[in-house]
């Protein structure tokens, strides 16, 4: 028997599309604001920039699957 995702209340699509600050992603990694705009700068961290002076807001979605994403290390089976 498959499972059904049942769907998600207004209160749960807000929290997965609520928009973060710098400030606020840093202080939820235990990071600092540099290393947040270095993260989105290189592309791991996806973000929109918002308003007369460009400043950046992160999904709050985007920033659990950037959290959750471990990369694989290439094996280094040369024998």
């Amino acid at each position: 028997m498959s499972e059904q995702k049942r769907p998600l209340s207004p209160a749960e699509k807000g929290a997965e599309d609520e928009l973060l600050t710098v400030p606020q992603v840093a202080e939820i990694t235990k990071r600092c604001n540099k290393t947040i705009r270095n993260w989105i700068y290189r592309g791991d961290l996806p973000a929109q920039k918002i308003g007369k002076y460009g400043r950046f807001r992160i999904k709050r979605s985007d920033l659990n699957a950037a959290l959750a994403y471990t990369p694989t290390s290439p094996s280094n089976n040369a024998e």
